[in-house]
């Protein structure tokens, strides 16, 4: 875990513009009527960002939680994974976090003044070990953006 927490602070150093900070939940992304991924904290630099997985059927034995970071924010077309049987669209990793029913990943940003302005976007979801027509339920990709 720390070694992906390091490569992560290796990619968020490589860039950077100004800008003023947000979190902004991308719409038609994850499923139908889908929570918003759950992310505490401020997105400034020489904060932590914790993001989770905590949504239902999520937070249940039986179930492995995983939250997806995209350094690209690029999103893969509708697919028939989960979602109740509708299509949904997921953020396309590069780092993918997991752990027994659900996750909590704290996201160190570093304090360095050429990240302000950096977005990246993040999904939390699980897979879903019980009998049911959603195997991977995904919440709404949050697109991040880095401030001072």
């Amino acid at each position: 875990m720390r070694h992906l927490t390091s490569l992560l602070l290796l990619a968020l150093l490589a860039v950077g513009t100004d800008a003023t900070a947000q979190i902004t939940y991308l719409p038609s992304t994850g499923c139908q009527n889908a929570g918003q991924t759950p992310i505490t904290g401020v997105p400034r630099i020489g904060t932590t960002l914790t993001v989770g997985s905590d949504q239902l059927p999520c937070n249940s034995p039986g179930t492995s939680g995983f939250v997806l970071l995209s350094l690209t924010c690029a999103l893969v077309p509708p697919l028939s994974i989960g979602c109740f049987n509708n299509p949904c669209v997921l953020v396309d990793p590069q780092l993918i976090f997991t752990k027994a029913i659900l996750i909590s990943v704290p996201i160190p940003i570093p304090n360095d003044r050429t990240l302000i302005g950096f977005k990246f976007c993040v999904q939390g979801g699980c897979i879903n070990t019980f009998p049911s027509s959603c195997f991977a339920p995904l919440n709404q990709v949050a697109q991040i953006q880095v401030t001072a």
